[in-house]
């Protein structure tokens, strides 16, 4: 997340007061606390499937389900954070909506091909940018921006706790806790 909002400040125009991130899961979370530490003046709009899951991006300006998008809804630049099977969708969607000259950061993975509406993306003369890896200097601001306790607190929503794993039943039980949990689990091997 932090080289993907390093790329949007060093590629995207100046004009940051509406930024969209799309999508509703853990990275979506995460990329939003950045957008919200890193450009606190800048209105958040967060378009993603599960109400209960956009319920935690309580810090946004604006929450939407993805088929129930205002007509009139416009942002500066985007952050794709869907991956899978609803990336191309989601690419096509912030197309669609963001203002001309726009940024839009794909972090999604998608195994297969994504069809693009590029006739809309080069109308609008946008910059469609891909941002998967992090470096040695994004770790350090990312430790930085932990330190700092709302965004800490932020990040305890998407985070479940197990017990630590000491044995092979131990193991059994994380995942089986793993995949009724919306976000991430985290345990501590003690083998």
């Amino acid at each position: 997340g932090m080289h993907a909002m390093n790329r949007l400040l060093t590629l995207a125009h100046s004009k940051r007061e509406r930024i969209a991130v799309i999508g509703d899961g853990s990275l979506a979370f995460v990329v939003a606390n950045i957008i919200n530490y890193t450009l606190p003046e800048a209105e958040i709009v967060v378009i993603g499937r599960h109400w209960e899951k956009l319920e935690l991006f309580s810090f946004a300006k604006e929450c939407y389900i993805t088929d129930n998008i205002p007509e009139d809804l416009a942002f500066d630049h985007a952050f794709e954070c869907c991956g899978g099977d609803g990336t191309g969708p989601a690419i096509n969607d912030l197309i669609r909506y963001i203002r001309p000259q726009g940024t839009i950061l794909m972090m999604g993975v998608s195994e297969y091909k994504v069809n693009l509406n590029t006739r809309d993306a080069l109308e609008k003369g946008l910059i469609l940018v891909g941002s998967s890896r992090s470096g040695r200097i994004d770790f350090k601001n990312a430790i930085q921006m932990m330190e700092v306790k709302k965004f800490a607190n932020r990040l305890k929503n998407i985070l479940y706790l197990e017990e630590p794993v000491r044995e092979i039943k131990d193991i059994h039980r994380v995942f089986a806790t793993d995949l009724n949990t919306a976000f991430k689990t985290v345990f501590k091997w003690e083998v």
